[in-house]
């Protein structure tokens, strides 16, 4: 197996095949197939606008990693030293894989940006090990504003979180769509920015969507951000880990038939309002639902200890007149008609049922 350095941004040749005769520098400026088995790296990898760079040829299996030491050009270490910059699009063809990989840790900055790919193969991405304690701070493999993730085939995330932004003020969100029979493996997804149409996370069919230990994926709505969504629409039952949501944020599920679930609602500040279009009753659950109760049959409220956050609930139609939320004691939202009405369909129920018994009386004195 070849390495190359910085030498290769300059010009230097990937001797994989003939797909692949052409120079892979940085930046990409035409499309080009790799074949082979390579390891570049250097500060950063860039792929400009319009240009396409597919991994494999889909015949046979073919191995490109790119890394750094997450240095900039001073030598530094920075947000900057990201790997790779895909302004492009790659494609990983079935049988083939892409490594991206990060060598130091830095709070707050990617390991790379993912701009547009296709994984039909497997990619994997890694971030170095953060020293120290607290939470992992640090974004892997960003998808941002505009831009699409497909995965097919196999996603791994090593450290770091999976990252996708909307931008602020811009018309579309980063977007990553989890097919039917793929597997994504990360410990976190974090959703920022806030816009029209926001960013999107898809899961389709029976998709597998887990941490690297086998656990439920978390979810973080960060500060101020709205207009996001998870859509499972066409998704198998799915179940998640902690679902957080910071000040100022709204946040939308799109249901389908099947159960999802989340192990715990922890708030920070005071989120805005958590929305779900084709709600049906049983089939959103909040399996720690021991700190919530639902306020005038509008609001969810969240309790630490003496403290409370009221989070507006909404469907995507709006509630008939006399309806309200209700939560169980197994954590499922539910829509259903407040007291009064239950009296009264009650009342019509007792009638209905007295009037039968009467007619029944009636007909078998006749009878006599």
């Amino acid at each position: 197996m070849r390495k190359f350095s910085n030498s290769l941004f300059a010009g230097a040749v990937l001797l994989g095949s003939a797909l692949s005769a052409g120079a892979l520098t940085s930046p990409l400026t035409e499309n080009q197939t790799f074949t082979g088995e390579e390891t570049v790296s250097g500060v950063k990898f860039t792929i400009n606008d319009g240009v396409t760079l597919t991994v494999g040829d889909g015949v046979s299996a073919s191995t490109l990693t790119i890394e750094n030491s997450g240095l900039n050009s001073a030598g530094s270490i920075t947000e900057a030293g990201e790997p790779l910059a895909n302004n492009g699009k790659i494609i990983v063809s079935k049988g083939s894989t892409l490594n991206v990989i990060r060598n130091d840790y830095v709070q707050w900055a990617s390991a790379s940006v993912a701009g547009n790919i296709d994984i039909y193969g497997t990619l994997n991405t890694k971030y170095a090990e953060k020293s120290g304690s607290g939470s992992y701070d640090g974004y892997n493999l960003s998808v941002r504003v505009d831009k699409t993730m497909n995965v097919y085939g196999a996603l791994n995330y090593e450290n770091g979180a999976m990252s996708i932004s909307s931008g602020y003020g811009s018309e579309n969100g980063g977007i990553v769509n989890l097919y039917d029979g793929s597997t994504t493996t990360v410990y976190k997804v974090v959703f920022n920015g806030s816009s029209a149409n926001g960013a999107t996370l898809k899961i389709e069919g029976n998709a597998v969507f887990k941490k690297a230990n086998g656990g439920n994926v978390d979810i973080v709505v960060g500060t101020s951000t709205r207009g996001s969504k998870i859509d499972l629409s066409t998704a198998d039952a799915v179940a998640f880990g902690t679902m957080s949501l910071q000040n100022g944020s709204n946040f939308t599920f799109v249901l389908g038939n099947n159960v999802v679930s989340i192990d715990k609602l922890p708030v920070s500040g005071n989120p805005e309002r958590l929305i779900f279009e084709d709600f049906k009753n049983n089939i959103f659950q909040i399996k720690d639902a021991s700190n919530l109760s639902i306020i005038d049959g509008e609001t969810l409220r969240v309790t630490n200890g003496s403290t409370f956050v009221d989070i507006a609930l909404a469907k995507d139609t709006a509630l008939a007149e006399g309806e309200n939320w209700t939560i169980t004691s197994e954590g499922f939202l539910n829509v259903v008609p407040e007291p009064a009405e239950y009296a009264m369909i009650l009342g019509a129920i007792a009638i209905a049922f007295a009037l039968k018994r009467k007619a029944a009386a009636l007909t078998a004195k006749r009878g006599r």
